[in-house]
């Protein structure tokens, strides 16, 4: 979930959330050193 930012304070509350699009997931784990989205095999 994303939660909005307002006054530079962020709202944390589930009922202002919305869903990620594939797009900011996939911008987020690339950012983040998160996982990706297949795994790697060693």
């Amino acid at each position: 979930l994303a939660y909005p930012v307002r006054d530079g304070i962020p709202i944390m509350l589930e009922t202002d959330a919305r869903p990620l699009s594939a797009d900011e997931v996939e911008a987020w784990r690339k950012s983040s050193g998160g996982p990706s989205s297949s795994p790697s095999r060693s």
